[in-house]
């Protein structure tokens, strides 16, 4: 699995998911609207905030239970992706 997936599998139960020394990607709610005589549901969305990136232990600890590898063992490998060029082809 990618770090891309494991971001993602963790956005559906948390609002915030740190990649350490890179940023946060943060799921931000849309209120419900009319527009055009058309209605569109209150939905969430995707963003990214290049401030947050303290390790707060929620991506390594995910990686390191999925993978079954230590967890440093999975802060390495985080490391390893967001050092890389090209983010070393996730």
């Amino acid at each position: 699995m990618s770090i891309f997936k494991d971001i993602s599998h963790l956005l559906h139960s948390n609002d915030c998911v740190i990649l350490p020394e890179f940023g946060a990607f943060v799921l931000k709610s849309k209120s419900a609207y009319i527009e055009n005589n058309e209605f569109f549901p209150p939905s969430k969305y995707v963003s990214y905030n290049s401030m947050l990136k303290d390790n707060d232990g929620l991506l390594a600890k995910f990686i390191s239970e999925e993978r079954k590898i230590s967890y440093k063992k999975s802060l390495k490998l985080i490391s390893l992706k967001v050092f890389s060029p090209y983010w070393a082809k996730i």
